[in-house]
């Protein structure tokens, strides 16, 4: 059986396709800063990334160099497409990404796994909606933990996800779990969050924050002395609600 080329354009003429696809792109990328053609292509119903290329040719988008293998370039907004995205945006927020130059490349392997993992989830129909880690207006301020993103699901349950690629330690990870009680449990009485979940590549991480956060486990509280070095100012335990409200689980990237 013959495929017809034109079978992605589900209905649509190329050219209103290509301006869908533009506003699409251009929308995914001003949520999340920047992607990769392999992850965006769900997104368009495109197989292949010849889209994209053209599309950078076109100078619609930005190809940034990682200096690495794999991905070898991610994809950012130029001028024109963050004015399309700003236009057709429900939530307005800084985009810094259009001066690559500021893009951390220290985290890009951790920010498209965060992707990858949002994108599989809502193809997989387990969630039905997410907001992206500049668009949660709450967390970031000292002691409560920002979440890299929070899965909307089905039932109304707001998980805040936390990807693990390197795994903490001392005053590190007790500010970690303690951060995450505070967010699961503010002064306010009234938490953005229903509950999170840690997902990791690494088993020997996964065994460790799964045991470190278990009920009674050593929670310290830190505060730097007057000479400035931290110090364990408190002593406490993780409390035993904390694993009725949080979840662990070890995934494998494509």
């Amino acid at each position: 059986m013959t495929k017809n080329p034109h079978d992605h354009l589900h209905g649509l003429s190329p050219r209103a396709r290509n301006k869908h696809n533009l506003n699409v792109i251009s929308e995914y990328l001003f949520r999340v800063g920047y992607s990769t053609p392999e992850l965006m292509k769900s997104l368009i119903g495109n197989r292949d990334a010849g889209w994209f290329a053209d599309a950078i040719k076109r100078k619609d988008f930005q190809k940034v160099s990682t200096g690495v293998y794999e991905p070898s370039f991610i994809m950012a907004l130029t001028e024109r497409t963050l004015r399309i995205a700003e236009y057709n945006a429900k939530q307005l927020t800084p985009y810094l990404e259009i001066d690559s130059g500021r893009i951390n490349q220290a985290t890009i392997r951790h920010n498209l796994l965060v992707q990858e993992l949002t994108l599989r989830s809502m193809k997989s129909g387990a969630i039905s909606g997410y907001l992206t880690e500049r668009e949660i207006t709450v967390g970031g301020e000292r002691g409560v933990k920002r979440p890299d993103v929070v899965w909307l699901a089905k039932t109304g349950a707001r998980i805040a996800v936390e990807v693990e690629l390197t795994g903490k330690w001392a005053r590190h990870f007790d500010d970690f779990v303690s951060g995450i009680l505070i967010a699961l449990d503010p002064p306010s009485g009234q938490s953005s969050y229903d509950r999170f979940c840690v997902i990791t590549e690494s088993p020997a991480i996964f065994s460790r924050y799964s045991e470190g956060m278990a009920a009674g486990q050593p929670l310290n509280t830190w505060k730097k002395d007057s000479s400035g070095l931290w110090k364990v100012a408190k002593k406490g335990t993780v409390p035993d609600w904390l694993s009725e409200r949080v979840s662990f689980k070890l995934v494998k990237s494509t």
